[in-house]
């Protein structure tokens, strides 16, 4: 999907789920050159002044948005520590939230491990199901971040945001019932598939890639 027809879905509807079929960089850029500054501009291509609360920024995909609000002077922004707001407590979600409104949650908070993902279901299943729910229902304006491992698709295949789902382990069943939650919810939301992500200063499939390179004959 290319980022005009994603800003074109953006700015028609909320309740709406892309998919990238490709590795997606998190190379943050100051110019319009970055992906994800592009994707940014999706997100908050509005006219006044905003409030966004961004969530996982210490993670691969959130410290990359975090530096992109950094430089937009338009847009105040909340980037707790796990310290400062543990998404699994109801309770402190509530707290949090109770008394402040946020124009967007950008919603980076994952369990990506997907091979250790089948013997820690449980953990998988609190950070991508059980904590997303905390933040749903507040009803706040979302934007999550799922997977291509939601399909079980040939792999020449362009996926259209509406094929069916067949998540390929349990990490992909885990998004799945993530973005169940976020379609029977009243929440507005949109819900982004990417495949790899990768970046500068986050270990990553590229730096993964690399390593093995430099330490083993093959790769499996």
């Amino acid at each position: 999907m290319s980022f005009a027809r994603l800003g074109l879905s953006f700015s028609r509807r909320w309740r709406e789920t892309t998919t990238f079929p490709k590795s997606s960089s998190c190379l943050s850029k100051k110019s319009s050159e970055g992906k994800l500054f592009l994707l940014f501009r999706v997100f908050f291509a509005i006219e006044r002044s905003m409030k966004v609360l961004l969530l996982g920024s210490s993670g691969l995909l959130g410290s990359e948005f975090l530096k992109i609000l950094e430089a937009q002077e338009e847009i105040e922004y909340v980037a707790p520590s796990h310290r400062e707001l543990d998404v699994m407590d109801f309770e402190a979600v509530d707290r949090f939230l109770a008394h402040e409104y946020f124009d967007r949650v950008l919603y980076c908070i994952a369990y990506t491990q997907v091979d250790r993902a089948e013997i820690e279901q449980g953990q998988c299943e609190q950070l991508n199901v059980d904590a997303l729910k905390n933040i749903i229902a507040h009803r706040r304006p979302v934007i999550h971040f799922s997977t291509d491992y939601v399909f079980d698709a040939p792999k020449d295949l362009a996926i259209p945001e509406n094929y069916p789902r067949q998540p390929l382990n349990f990490y992909g069943q885990s998004k799945v019932q993530a973005e169940e939650l976020l379609e029977v919810s009243k929440n507005p939301f949109w819900n982004i598939r990417t495949s790899w992500l990768f970046g500068a200063e986050r270990e990553n499939f590229v730096s993964r890639i690399l390593k093995i390179a430099r330490t083993q004959d093959s790769i499996p």
